[in-house]
């Protein structure tokens, strides 16, 4: 093949190479248009729903009166640009709770024999807290934990005396009113409102239904370890059987 031969093949096949290409980005951008037509029409698409939300809205927060109350005001238009409310009641809201006692019928001193950090020696304060708890049996019993505040002559901290390990910090729901919340829930089959309501009105202690499910759940979790040994320990004896027959 001669110079002037090979020079042509190599000119045709770069042609083609460039139709090629010019076809392939015309392509693209053929693409390119047909999304940016849709991403439009998904735009006002969007648009419209969230307009249509804006005046079901509206209608909602119309229809909110009282019946019967001629004075009674629309809900306000939600500002863009306004903060959530922060949980909690409003303020000067009368609170919710358990009655403290009046008397106090035994008062035990926390102590701290030397500095948790250090193990120097300390010197004492007098009380820095009061953590009250009720017994509630068939009397009730009143204990006021007067927590020593002592100061570390050693690294020169000040450190308050734990309350008992039974209690932890500033728990007001003890493990026996848990352990009887489970069993009204798991084996009486009552309901989170019943055990509420029974806590309540019962025993007068305040224990919302929120509170209780969020304990249940947190106790099923504590409880998961030992259920699954149990397990374990059943699959590996010898005998397995569903009563005490033997079948």
């Amino acid at each position: 093949m001669s110079p002037e031969q090979l020079n042509a093949v190599l000119f045709e096949r770069l042609k083609r190479l460039e139709d090629l290409m010019v076809a392939q980005i015309r392509e693209k951008d053929a693409l390119i248009a047909a999304q940016g037509e849709q991403i439009a029409t998904l735009q006002v698409e969007l648009k419209e729903w969230q307009e249509g939300l804006r005046v079901r809205g509206q209608r909602q927060r119309k229809r909110r009166r009282v019946r019967g109350a001629k004075s009674a005001k629309e809900a306000p238009e939600p500002k863009p640009d306004q903060p959530h409310r922060p949980a909690g009641r409003k303020d000067r809201h009368k609170g919710a709770g358990r009655k403290k006692p009046e008397t106090i019928d035994v008062i035990e001193h926390r102590r701290l024999e030397s500095c948790p950090d250090c193990s120097g020696e300390l010197t004492d304060l007098g009380v820095g807290h009061h953590h009250t708890t009720e017994d509630i049996v068939l009397t009730v019993k009143t204990t006021q934990y007067q927590l020593h505040k002592h100061h570390c002559n050693a690294c020169q901290k000040a450190y308050l005396a734990p309350l008992p390990a039974n209690l932890g910090g500033a728990v007001r729901i003890g493990p026996t009113a848990l352990a009887l919340a489970a069993w009204m829930r798991f084996d009486m089959r009552q309901s989170i409102g019943n055990i509420s309501r029974f806590f309540t009105e019962g025993i007068g202690l305040s224990w919302s239904k929120g509170s209780i499910s969020r304990r249940l759940s947190k106790l099923i979790d504590q409880l998961a370890p030992i259920t699954n040994q149990l397990w374990e320990d059943l699959l590996t004896e010898p005998v397995i059987h569903m009563d005490e027959t033997g079948w």
